[in-house]
């Protein structure tokens, strides 16, 4: 995958899984640009070495892996989800750009390779849009999970960036939707650079409350 981070790079994401690119392009008459098809993107985004840190409880830069994060796979912007959900018969990633349609975005079951074998839990998917100015920052999101029960619940990414206000702050909502953040250090060419040097220095000198 070429979406990650050099080793000089200010973010380090995670290891990231391999991803193989469309041979196709999808064209309409009378539009300049190519439609990027999601199902043309096979291969698996999370590395092996990372499931194994998240099953065992010892992830520290889980959010860097789970969630929603824009990365660039072969010169193509877009989207990465990633989620667990080991009990469900299956996951779509639903959201503004696709107007909440279940059939648009469907996330693949990530197995376990070689003698681990099995159903790791975790579900994803590479969502591609083209530039980066394409990327649809500010749209709400969430999964649409249908469970072995046979009912669909669309829940909240609980490793989103941002999050939408609740709408009830004295009851618990039904549903808040999670927020396409393009405040992502992690995979940003360019992070964010603090420059709170000063006030840091005086809270030492004045001692941490």
């Amino acid at each position: 995958a070429d979406w990650l981070p050099q080793a000089d790079d200010a973010a380090q994401a995670p290891v990231g899984g391999v991803l193989r690119l469309p041979r196709y392009q999808v064209r309409i008459p009378q539009q300049e640009r190519p439609l990027h098809d999601a199902f043309g993107y096979v291969g698996f985004l999370l590395a092996e070495v990372e499931i194994d840190q998240f099953q065992s409880g010892r992830f520290p830069n889980v959010a860097d892996a789970l969630g929603c994060h824009c990365v660039c796979a072969g010169g193509v912007f877009g989207l990465r989800f990633a989620t667990w959900a080991p009990r469900a018969a299956f996951v779509s990633v639903v959201g503004d750009w696709n107007h909440w349609d279940g059939r648009a975005c469907p996330m693949a079951k990530r197995h376990r390779a070689g003698e681990h074998g099995g159903f790791s839990g975790l579900w994803e998917i590479f969502v591609p849009f083209g530039e980066l100015e394409d990327i649809p920052f500010g749209n709400k999101y969430g999964y649409k999970i249908h469970t072995m029960a046979g009912t669909d619940l669309v829940k909240m990414d609980p490793y989103a960036q941002e999050m939408e206000v609740p709408s009830d702050l004295y009851h618990s909502p039904v549903f808040n939707a999670s927020v396409i953040s393009s405040c992502d250090d992690s995979y940003r060419a360019e992070p964010f650079e603090w420059s709170d040097e000063e006030w840091m220095k005086q809270r030492e000198d004045r001692g941490r409350l």
